[in-house]
C-alpha cells in the first residue's frame, strides 16, 4: 500500500483503528513513513530559506540526516528505510523496549541481576531507553516501579539498538554494500559515536543498529 494510505488510514470503527495503529507501529512501515514525513518537512524548510550547518537524526532519523547532507537521493532513502525496517521487524518477537525516566547510570545499576536487558538509547539526563526480552523488560519495569521511577513501554516491534539486532545489522550491512552512497560532507553526526561521518557510512549505520 502507498505510504499515505498507511499513515492516513480510512478507519471508522474501533477495530479498524486498532488494525491501522498496528500497521503504523510495524517497523517495516514506520520507517518509510518517517522517511517521507521527515524528508518532506526538511524540503519545506529549505524552500523557505533554511540552510543547515550540521545534521543529526535520532535512531532512524540518522538516515534522513544523511539524505539531507546529499549522501543519497530520495528514492534510495525510501528504499533503504523499507529494507532497514523490514529487517528490524523480523527480529526476535519475544523482545521489547521501554523508556525509563532516569539517567543512564541509575538505569544501568537497576538492570544488574536482570538478564537479557540492555541500555539502548541515552536520550537525556532524565530519560534512558532499554531493549531486551519481554520477560526481562517486565522484571525491570516491576523493579523500577518499586524504586519510584516511571517507565513506559514503547510501541515498537523489536529490541532495537541491542544484541537482538545482530542478524538484522549483518543483513543491513550486506544491503548497504550493494548500493552506491555519496561521500558525507562531515556535517552529519552519528548516534553511535557522537563523531561526524566521513567515509564510513556503512560501518556506522551497521553499528547503530546494535
Amino acid at each position: 500500500a502507498p505510504i499515505s494510505e498507511i499513515l492516513y488510514p480510512k478507519a471508522l470503527v474501533p477495530e479498524e483503528f486498532a488494525a491501522a495503529e498496528a500497521a503504523i507501529n510495524n517497523t517495516a512501515n514506520t520507517q518509510p513513513i518517517l522517511a517521507a514525513a521527515e524528508a518532506g518537512l526538511y524540503s519545506i524548510l529549505t524552500k523557505r530559506g533554511l540552510k543547515a550547518d550540521s545534521f543529526i537524526g535520532h535512531s532512524f532519523g540518522e538516515l534522513v540526516a544523511l539524505w539531507a547532507d546529499g549522501v543519497m537521493d530520495y528514492e534510495t532513502l525510501i528504499t533503504m528505510a523499507k529494507e532497514r525496517g523490514t529487517l528490524m521487524s523480523e527480529s526476535d518477537p519475544d523482545a521489547a523496549m521501554m523508556a525509563c525516566m532516569t539517567d543512564k547510570a541509575a538505569l544501568t545499576a537497576a538492570c544488574e541481576g536482570i538478564e537479557h536487558v540492555y541500555v539502548a538509547n541515552e536520550n537525556s539526563a532524565a530519560q534512558t531507553v532499554v531493549s531486551g526480552s519481554v520477560e526481562g523488560i517486565a522484571a525491570l519495569e516491576e523493579k523500577l516501579t518499586g524504586m519510584g521511577i516511571r517507565a513506559v513501554r514503547l510501541k515498537v516491534s523489536g529490541a532495537f539498538h541491542s544484541p537482538y539486532m545482530k542478524e538484522a545489522s549483518a543483513a543491513f550491512r550486506a544491503y548497504l554494500d550493494g548500493i552506491q552512497l555519496g561521500k558525507p560532507s562531515g556535517a552529519v553526526y552519528a548516534n553511535a559515536t557522537g563523531e561526524s561521518y566521513t567515509e564510513n557510512v556503512a560501518d556506522l549505520l551497521e553499528k547503530q543498529l546494535l
